[in-house]
């Protein structure tokens, strides 16, 4: 749905929060002051909306998939600064209790994760958002006008823990 109304240039937003099934009235009410906020900023509404602790925007972000099926086991939370080559948790082969490692394959933030569970091999378990500037992103775009980042998303059949509203790329 995002992809389709951006093609059309309709601006779309679609905000995951919270832990899967589970209605969590806390992280509703911070994506509804996330709307507002944003619609504020369009100039949609006339109210002001301040937050506490400004957060990192976010331009980039990917998945980390798994190699391997078995059962996920984290190492990270939700949120965590993650380096490049970090485990992020590891993958268990419940019959041979053979073990992968997650790595991350890049620096950042913790964005959204797999509960631990069984996951199957390309399963999107980890989504780290890395932190670059704006200015950034325009350079490397002048450099490179064929190429711009892309959130890869993720499997869309699975379930995700993503990070609270306030650790997103929300307005400020």
């Amino acid at each position: 749905l995002r992809g389709a109304a951006t093609a059309a240039g309709i601006p779309a937003v679609i905000i995951e929060v919270g832990e899967p099934n589970r209605l969590q009235p806390t992280q509703v009410a911070e994506g509804v002051r996330a709307i507002q906020s944003l619609m504020n900023e369009l100039g949609m509404l006339g109210k002001r909306f301040s937050w506490k602790d400004p957060q990192p925007i976010f331009y980039e972000s990917n998945w980390v998939r798994v190699d391997r099926g078995g059962i996920l086991l984290n190492t990270v939370k939700l949120g965590a600064r993650v380096t490049k080559g970090q485990i992020l948790g590891t993958v268990t082969d419940p019959i041979t209790n053979a073990y992968n490692e997650v790595l991350s394959p890049y620096s950042g933030r913790i964005l959204g994760m797999a509960l631990n569970q069984v996951v199957m091999p390309g399963y999107a378990a980890y989504h780290v958002g890395i932190e670059r500037s704006e200015e950034e992103l325009v350079q490397e775009h002048q450099a490179h006008p064929d190429t711009a980042p892309v959130d890869e998303g993720g499997d869309g059949d699975h379930e995700e823990n993503d990070a609270p509203a306030e650790a997103l790329d929300l307005p400020k």
